[in-house]
């Protein structure tokens, strides 16, 4: 009996060793090797090694990915604190348009811009 676990412990090493990156056994795969009653013991510590380096490289990842999205961020303000200066020059320089016309046209109305006629707006 002793040989025949013995055998099977080597046959269920292989087959391990095999599935797992490392040539080196790991403690999962020593608990395996202790026979039937460690075997669950051992699976149950080599599931939980994959799922820490799964881990691991999903945390790095999201890192990587927050990092890349706060850049993304920073820029997205600043593009949006030059779009403002934009909009408020050129209502500026639309105000003051209007106001000098005004004063050099003083018998002449602004018309709004749905107001103009189409053929005058393509011009513009």
């Amino acid at each position: 009996m002793n040989k025949m676990a013995r055998a099977l412990s080597i046959g269920v090493f292989c087959m391990t060793g095999c599935t797992t990156v490392s040539t080196v056994p790991t403690a999962g795969d020593s608990m395996v090797i202790q026979g039937e009653d460690s075997r669950s013991i051992g699976q149950k510590w080599n599931t939980g090694q994959r799922s820490i380096q799964k881990g691991e490289q999903l945390k790095s990842c999201g890192l990587k990915m927050m990092e890349k999205g706060q850049k993304m961020v920073a820029e997205g303000q600043k593009n949006v604190e030059k779009g403002d200066q934009s909009i408020m020059q050129g209502k500026l320089l639309k105000q003051q348009s209007e106001h000098e016309y005004r004063q050099k046209f003083p018998d002449q109305k602004l018309l709004p811009v749905d107001e103009i006629p189409a053929t005058q707006t393509s011009a513009r």
